[in-house]
């Protein structure tokens, strides 16, 4: 949990929530352009909303990384599973990663 601490989340997790308002990223959505999400115990299902999501490689609505190198790594190197490793600092649930939301 080191992310974690470094930006002082534990600390701002015990802040009360504002009149109205709800706590420790109750009701945030994050935009997250990545790669995409990959099946993780670190990224449950219900971390995520995949009903903006977008694959822009293969232009469809399906926001899956496939874990698999792709046309454009011919254009630039590519890191299948960055998206599902960095949403997991975002959302992150259990005890593998714990997300700052």
């Amino acid at each position: 949990d080191w992310a974690l601490r470094r930006v002082g989340a534990h600390a701002a997790w015990e802040l009360p929530p504002p009149p109205g308002g709800m706590a420790r990223g109750a009701g945030v959505r994050v935009g997250h352009l990545d790669t995409g999400r990959a099946e993780h115990r670190a990224l449950p299902a219900d971390a995520f909303d995949p009903s903006g999501g977008y694959d822009f490689v293969d232009d469809t609505a399906d926001p899956t990384d496939p874990l698999a190198l792709t046309w454009s790594s011919d254009i630039y190197p590519e890191h299948p599973g960055h998206g599902t490793a960095t949403g997991s600092a975002l959302a992150g649930r259990g005890d593998v990663v714990l997300g700052v939301a």
